[in-house]
């Protein structure tokens, strides 16, 4: 498994009920719980040099740089209540980017940002109802149809996330409330926090992950999931 604010607004009136709009055509389906909505804390993976467990190649001369948000989006995660997830249910060919219809998000941050596109759709996506079992073949246009929705879905919901200004000292609780007061749909307790060691075991936050239902909708974490939470004292940022 793996700094700004929320600004209540009409956009964010017109922000929700555009996700209201996506959440209608969201496939439910078997095999898991509900979805991790990923992101991750950049400032933690660039002091801890973590991203590599997650195959992310992390572009340092780029994604560390202070005028880069700190907040990546990672995917969309099939999770179980019991805390296990399905992943790599289908193996598929690379995508073609040329037929994609969402801009990159990881081209900010990785060197490898073509490829972790095709690793979020191969491990997790092909999990999912997204994926329909050969339909890469059968049907390539309703294919990518859903590539794009996948991607276009969540990432929609991310960049409706407003970014807190984080201590450079602070433990998990102030973390996951300065992320609630400025995200006021993705309270607490939706909240799961990943923390990566350095060489010299410092504590970094490096992942803020939301837990939401099968309708992209945010939803307390269930217990399996928080059993494995590592931010336990002090966490660095950055």
């Amino acid at each position: 498994m793996k700094c700004s604010m929320f600004a209540v607004s009409l956009g964010a009136v017109l922000a929700l009920s555009s996700a209201a709009a996506v959440a209608e055509d969201v496939p439910s389906g078997d095999g898991f719980d509900y979805y991790l909505l990923s992101t991750q804390w950049v400032p933690g993976w660039c002091q801890a040099g973590s991203a590599g467990k997650s195959s992310a190649t992390l572009d340092q001369a780029q994604a560390c740089r202070a005028d880069v948000s700190p907040l990546m989006f990672h995917g969309l995660w099939p999770e179980r209540m019991d805390g296990s997830y399905p992943h790599d249910c289908h193996v598929v060919p690379p995508l073609d980017p040329q037929r994609l219809t969402f801009a990159n998000p990881f081209k900010p941050y990785l060197a490898n940002a073509v490829e972790f596109v095709d690793h979020e759709w191969g491990k997790h996506a092909t999990c999912t109802p997204f994926y329909q079992p050969g339909s890469e073949q059968r049907d390539p246009a309703g294919y990518y149809r859903k590539v794009n929705q996948y991607f276009g879905d969540a990432l929609a919901r991310f960049r409706q996330i407003k970014v807190p200004q984080l201590d450079t000292v602070s433990d998990i609780v102030a973390i996951k409330q300065k992320f609630a007061e400025l995200n006021p749909q993705y309270p607490a307790a939706s909240q799961f926090a990943t923390c990566d060691k350095d060489a010299q075991q410092n504590k970094y936050l490096s992942g803020v992950w939301l837990c939401v239902d099968k309708g992209l909708n945010a939803m307390a974490c269930p217990a399996g999931l928080t059993r494995y939470e590592n931010c336990q004292g002090a966490v660095m940022t950055r």
